[in-house]
């Protein structure tokens, strides 16, 4: 393996970070050459990065005469020690049984007698545009006209300070905190036209939410690894239930955002 280490200067690291902040993990992971989120990852403020992408782009600026292949950017075993030089936090995301067992929750993210308590959401398409609107919203009845269902239950439930985890299209995507409790309102704009099962019922409740980590890119295999079948917010079939919203229990969900917030060493740098 090529010693990327003599390649890359603390200009080129200083560049790469900024450059990253600029673009954001996709188009940064787009622009050299890994389209696909790696479980190596770095968090770079409130945002995940991918860590070969980084060493990529470090490379790039340091303006070495060495000369390095895609695949020398990938598991490479000098990775650590020049993350090190980055001095960021950051996890590799292949151990995360082994990480969530050994975790202890940081004073952010109480596990323990704490009043905290952690919510899954399923988004899917709407992922994105409630993203952007910093909400979560359910509709009052079903299609069926049955009101009062869980996931309108769930939302009544939440409280300022509780955790949010985004699940969208087979992945985890962002972490956030409630900000406002929930309060009756009409479908929201970012949602678009209500063309679903649900045309019609366009009144609910709207909980307001404050991104914590964005840019997260946990998908199911490795959500398996530590979440039980049957273990909330998975069915028995390991997968996440049906609902839109799910109380997770504090003993899995605080050390998991306390890996996704933090790294590894679960301490807010």
């Amino acid at each position: 393996m090529k010693r990327i280490s003599l390649a890359i200067s603390a200009f080129g690291i200083e560049a790469a970070l900024t450059e990253a902040r600029g673009l954001g993990r996709r188009a940064f992971g787009d622009k050299y050459g890994f389209p696909s989120a790696s479980p190596m990852t770095l968090i770079l403020d409130d945002r995940h990065l991918d860590v070969p992408a980084l060493l990529a782009s470090a490379h790039a600026h340091s303006e070495s005469d060495l000369h390095f292949s895609h695949g020398d950017f990938v598991d490479n075993p000098e990775a650590p020690a020049i993350l090190a030089r980055f001095e960021q936090s950051s996890f590799d995301a292949t151990n995360l049984k082994e990480l969530v067992a050994r975790t202890t929750p940081s004073g952010n993210f109480a596990a323990d007698g704490g009043s905290t308590r952690y919510w899954w959401v399923n988004q899917g398409r709407h992922f994105r545009e409630t993203a952007a609107g910093h909400h979560l919203w359910a509709a009052n009845e079903r299609a069926d006209g049955h009101r009062g269902h869980k996931d309108w239950r769930a939302l009544e439930e939440m409280l300022p300070g509780d955790v949010v985890f985004h699940h969208a299209n087979g992945a985890l995507r962002e972490l956030s905190r409630v900000a406002k409790a929930a309060v009756p309102a009409p479908r929201p704009t970012e949602r678009g036209p209500n063309t679903g099962p649900n045309t019609g019922h366009d009144e609910g409740l709207l909980v307001v939410v404050a991104a914590l980590v964005r840019d997260i890119e946990i998908d199911l295999p490795l959500l398996q690894s530590f979440i039980q079948p049957g273990q909330a917010p998975f069915n028995r079939g390991s997968r996440p239930g049906g609902a839109y919203a799910a109380e997770m229990e504090p003993e899995l969900a605080a050390p998991l955002a306390t890996i996704l917030a933090y790294g590894d060493s679960g301490e807010n740098i």
